[in-house]
């Protein structure tokens, strides 16, 4: 799995996160994924699917997060840093925000 770290500077920093961010106006979350990938990892995927839809309420607001399924679309396989592969199974151990749970458990199965 494509795993980062939260900036010390970041809302709900120092979590472990998932690539991935804002979608913008007319986007749909599939293209966000494959932009915000791209844009925070340097590689280059194709979405796939839809894991899970999750609505969380945090402190500074509500959230809903799309959880989408990539592939690898270019041969370079190392993320630019905060992001490392992780294997699936450390997961469980990784310091995710709650928001995260759901998806984490499916991954974990």
């Amino acid at each position: 799995m494509l795993v980062g770290r939260r900036p010390a500077t970041a809302v709900l920093a120092g979590y472990r996160e998932f690539p991935g961010g804002k979608v913008e106006a007319g986007e749909l979350p599939h293209a966000a994924a494959e932009r915000e990938t791209l844009e925070e990892t340097g590689l280059s995927v194709r979405a796939t699917e839809t894991l899970e839809i999750v609505r969380h309420n945090y402190d500074h607001g509500e959230l809903e997060l799309h959880f989408v399924r990539c592939e690898l679309t270019n041969t370079q396989c190392e993320p630019r840093a905060p992001f490392v592969w992780l294997p699936c199974q450390q997961l469980a151990e990784a310091d995710f925000p709650p928001a995260n749970r759901t998806v984490i458990a499916r991954l974990l199965k």
